[in-house]
């Protein structure tokens, strides 16, 4: 994709989800009142996109009138709205004095909330207006705010978007990984579809940019699909439905790419952004042409060279002047070929956009070729060469392994082939040899008579040999429900007896406990709840795995996000116990296997560690690269440690019986895992140190 263009659509997802700050308390004085109703008013037409016509004449009078009665609460708003409204129609400068205003203003007042809203606008506008100095200050400003936030909170996901989008543009991968995961898990909690749609459709850009294009298409579909339920996200659906096809375009899915290009095309209507509707008309053309379909290819071609003679975006020109020129080419019409590809490599060099000189340099060589330029053709194919051996080095040699794959590949069909063929002629032969025996045992009928007595015979030993094992492993789900049975009495019973006791202490005597006793009453009642939750969510696994045997669905999973989601998810709890949580993983690190088993084994052994370890200490998850294609994931506490006779009791407990703790129970189910996925697992522990478990998968 444009880097222009993705970095305008990647930008109106990110507007999407700074939701307009509610109404502000009522205020005293009557000039405060007037300004907070004709915020009203102009947010009522802004809801209209009557920005011009309407909001923005309102706006500019209520952020004076809220000047005017010394109101900061009320002036950050009504000159944001007012800058945003001057923001959608383009008027970057007077967008920049508002916004600029509203960002001083609010931080003044401690609204963090609206701080963080304006600062997003103000950077965006100064990237626009092309200040990378004035961007990198108000970043940094951003930044500064993100410890006086609290997690799961508006304003922190307000700032994980805006980091999250700093060092996505910047090629830090892993760590937008970690806000966008913040992110999705804050719209996960409130419920925002409009949040939580967004936030897929960012995670699988990421995905996108790192070559992941199935993970990529993964998430991107799923924004796409809550979007399209979602009133608020329509006018986005051209921009989603465009991602999505170049994300299917990476993955060659040509039918599915065509399919989300259309489907962008209808979305955006006759009167579309004239950049927009040139891209994605250019971008369809493109997989038209990879289709040979290039008549209708040549339609959108010229479609999109008729929107972008009314756009100014430089970016834009050069790739629709590329897809047209490609067009031309695949038809041998390459003097008109020539001629736009010239165009797109000049506005290539203009903007400097070096992504696309390789392919335009390589096309425009072979337009030149054609037309008998061959000097100027062998010139520019040499320095295509060039940059494709000092910029694809890496890309150049995985094509080449994956030719040489192709080819063992063929030559496997072949030899597969040739022994089919083999086969079938082997099983002619002995099908005639049968049908020779056949008559010759035909005389022979008390022969006959006897094979078939003996073919009766065994069926039924066969019969009886299944019925047998159908009872015994009857037998072994009987015994299976009873253990569980026995656990839930055991396990189960106690907790819930405990609470009940110790609510019906507080509530009948709560004149017998004094403030420090309330106190742990209460934090005790939490912990055994928290327990109780555990157990049960560790016996609804252990019992579906039993009862359903779950399949195993291998996935290339970057380890990297997976252990930053496991932190995020068991951070809140460590800072509450004052626990040390860290990981680390090589930011490269990949390992094919089934990243839902792998989660909940990591999630248990976090579970236990962080449980079983003591206020002030450490809780630590490595992973690594093991011996082969190996990956060692080590969980490592500084707990009570286990002595080696309750570690062998809880290590060595058969496969079908769950364990009689909590603890074991969960350790039951990462063995268990671990054999389904093919690892091994080792423990370690020393009473009063601590414990470490390796898995290596």
């Amino acid at each position: 994709m444009m880097r222009a263009m993705r970095n305008t659509w990647r930008q109106t997802l990110a507007l999407l989800t700074l939701a307009a700050t509610g109404p502000a308390a009522a205020q005293p004085g009557q000039l405060g009142a007037q300004a907070q109703e004709i915020g009203r008013q102009a947010q009522q037409r802004a809801d209209l996109r009557e920005f011009d016509e309407q909001a923005l004449p309102l706006y500019h009078r209520a952020w004076h009138l809220a000047r005017a009665a010394h109101n900061d609460t009320l002036l950050a708003r009504h000159a944001y709205h007012a800058g945003r409204s001057l923001y959608n129609l383009s008027r970057l400068d007077s967008a920049a004095v508002l916004l600029r205003l509203s960002w001083q203003v609010s931080r003044r007042a401690q609204d963090l909330p609206q701080a963080i809203s304006a600062g997003t606008f103000l950077m965006f506008t100064y990237g626009l207006q092309g200040h990378p100095d004035s961007v990198r200050n108000v970043l940094e400003r951003l930044r500064a705010l993100y410890p006086r936030t609290q997690p799961r909170t508006e304003a922190r996901a307000r700032l994980d978007n805006v980091l999250a989008g700093h060092y996505q543009d910047n090629g830090d991968y892993a760590r937008a990984f970690d806000y966008r995961l913040a992110q999705l898990a804050y719209e996960r909690q409130t419920h925002d579809t409009v949040g939580i749609s967004v936030a897929l459709t960012n995670i699988g850009e990421l995905f996108y940019l790192q070559g992941q294009s199935r993970e990529a298409v993964r998430y991107k579909l799923e924004g796409l699909r809550m979007a399209e339920q979602t009133p608020a996200m329509r006018t986005t659906l051209p921009q989603l439905h465009a991602m999505l096809g170049k994300s299917y375009l990476e993955a060659s899915q040509l039918d599915s790419a065509r399919l989300h290009y259309e489907a962008a095309l209808r979305r955006l209507g006759p009167a579309a952004d004239p950049a927009a509707s040139a891209y994605v008309h250019a971008e369809l053309s493109g997989v038209l042409t990879r289709q040979r379909k290039l008549a209708l290819a040549r339609q959108h071609s010229q479609q999109a060279l008729a929107a972008v003679a009314r756009s100014e975006d430089l970016d834009t020109r050069a790739t629709v002047y590329f897809y047209a020129g490609d067009v031309e080419l695949q038809a041998r019409n390459y003097a008109l070929a020539r001629r736009y590809l010239r165009q797109s490599y000049d506005l290539a060099r203009q903007v400097q956009n070096k992504d696309r000189y390789e392919a335009i340099t390589r096309l425009l060589a072979a337009a030149e070729a054609g037309t008998g330029h061959y000097a100027e053709a062998y010139r520019l194919r040499s320095y295509s060469a060039a940059l494709l051996d000092s910029a694809h080095i890496g890309e150049g040699q995985r094509a080449m392994a994956a030719m040489e794959a192709r080819y063992q590949n063929q030559d496997k069909q072949r030899q597969i082939r040739q022994l089919q063929l083999e086969t079938q002629a082997r099983a002619a032969e002995a099908a005639r040899q049968r049908r020779a025996t056949y008559w010759a045992l035909a005389g022979v009928g008390g022969l006959l008579l006897l094979a078939l007595i003996g073919y009766l015979l065994r069926q039924r030993q066969r019969t009886a040999a299944l019925l047998a094992q159908q009872n015994a492993r009857l037998a072994d789900a009987n015994q299976t429900k009873a253990q569980l049975f026995s656990i839930i009495s055991h396990d189960l019973r106690a907790p819930v007896s405990s609470l009940f006791q110790m609510l019906e202490i507080m509530l009948d005597a709560p004149d017998l406990l004094d403030e420090q006793t309330r106190h742990a009453q209460a934090v005790h009642l939490r912990q055994t709840s928290r327990d109780l939750l555990t157990t049960m969510d560790e016996l609804l696994v252990w019992s579906k795995n039993q009862l359903d045997r779950l399949d195993l669905v291998g996935e290339n999973v970057a380890l990297p996000a997976l252990l930053a989601e496991l932190h995020a998810l068991y951070a809140p709890l460590a800072q509450q116990k004052r626990l040390d949580l860290q990981i680390s993983c090589p930011p490269d690190l990949h390992r094919r296997t089934d990243p839902n088993f792998l989660r909940v084994i990591l999630r248990n052994l976090l579970q236990n560690a962080v449980k079983f370890t003591p206020p002030g200490g450490q809780v630590r998850l490595d992973a690594e690269a093991g011996p082969g294609a190996a990956v060692t994931l080590r969980v490592r506490d500084t707990g009570p440690g286990l002595a080696p006779s309750q570690l062998a009791q809880l290590l060595d407990a058969p496969e079908t019986t769950p364990a009689s703790t909590t603890h074991g129970l969960g350790l039951r189910l990462t063995q268990e895992f671990v054999r389904r996925l093919g690892g091994t697992l080792r423990a370690e522990s020393v009473p009063g140190a601590g414990s470490m478990f390796a898995v290596v998968v």
